[in-house]
């Protein structure tokens, strides 16, 4: 019997955690998040990250972001994205809208060298 007192995953896509030693970092366009965010898992759908926190209620606006290497190379420019999810120990949730068909090959790339 399942433990109905678990949260559901509502994610639709399967999420692949970042490997150990890579340094995905996500730049907002515009000053909204404290900080540097770095990404903690991925899948073809979103992100999660950890942050210091929001400046500013994002939850269900448009942003666009840059993910980025540690180095500064840039991995993705400007995707449209929404933060959809948020919880007290800085942990947010944000998914990728209007990727093209280039973007989600390019991410399923990615996904498959730089995630566990």
């Amino acid at each position: 019997m399942d433990n109905y007192l678990q949260p559901v995953d509502r994610r639709y896509h399967d999420r692949y955690l970042i490997k150990e030693g890579e340094d995905i970092l996500i730049d907002f366009k515009g000053d909204i998040i404290k900080g540097v965010p770095t990404v903690r898992d991925l899948s073809e759908g979103g992100l999660g990250f950890y942050a210091e926190g929001v400046k500013e209620d994002v939850t269900c606006k448009s942003v666009r972001i840059d993910i980025v290497f540690g180095n500064h190379d840039v991995i993705f420019r400007s995707l449209v994205s929404q933060v959809v999810f948020c919880d007290d120990r800085a942990r947010y949730g944000l998914n990728f809208l209007y990727l093209s068909d280039f973007e989600k090959r390019a991410l399923r790339v990615f996904m498959n060298k730089y995630c566990q």
